[in-house]
């Protein structure tokens, strides 16, 4: 077998050693990789560990959980003083409904007794001047004779001053003697003018 013979161009010593370091790096990273990547992984979960617990104890302190009762208080008298907006502004809303519909009523019935009062004096003005107006256009009105037979027919009432009764009469009749209530008689035995001259 002949002898072959190879040549190799002549490479400068700075870049073979720069490749001979990179590729020793890479067989190195190729190794160990995943110890790497475990190493990496810890660094971050110790990095990210050590504010969270710091945070823990703090949020258990008592001091945070002091504020965190007052924040709770805080939000239900928030809640309380909302209900209570609430319901004032219903109540108050009411109330402004019931006001305009008593202005309504109001207005309405000042209507209606403007429109009675107008009639009212036009009526008044109407019988002013039907007074005013001579009397020849108006008829007499003419009176039945009064005789025996329509008197019969309706007796006439007839009433004492007032602590006395009042009584019916028949015209022609005897008109009975007044009586007063709550008094008796006095009896003819038991008088001062009988007693003094027996």
């Amino acid at each position: 077998m002949p002898a072959s013979l190879y040549h190799y161009l002549p490479v400068p010593m700075d870049e073979a050693w720069k490749e001979k370091d990179r590729s020793s790096l890479r067989l190195w990273l190729q190794g160990r990789r995943t110890w790497v990547l475990v190493i990496l992984v810890i660094l971050v979960i110790l990095s990210m560990a050590v504010p969270l617990g710091h945070f823990a104890v703090q949020a258990n302190s008592e001091a945070c959980q002091h504020g965190l009762r007052e924040e709770k208080q805080w939000r239900n008298t928030t809640q309380h003083l909302r209900d209570q907006l609430a319901r004032a502004q219903e109540a108050l809303l009411d109330a402004d409904a019931t006001c305009n519909s008593t202005v309504e009523n109001l207005t309405a019935s000042l209507s209606q007794m403007k429109t009675l009062q107008q009639k009212q004096q036009e009526q008044v003005q109407s019988l002013q001047r039907m007074r005013s107006t001579p009397s020849a256009n108006v008829i007499p009105k003419t009176r039945p004779a009064a005789g025996p037979s329509s008197s019969a027919r309706r007796p006439r009432r007839f009433c004492s001053w007032s602590p006395l009764r009042c009584a019916s009469e028949v015209p022609g009749a005897r008109r009975p003697q007044p009586v007063l209530i709550g008094f008796q008689p006095l009896s003819a035995s038991m008088s001062p003018i009988h007693s003094s001259s027996g």
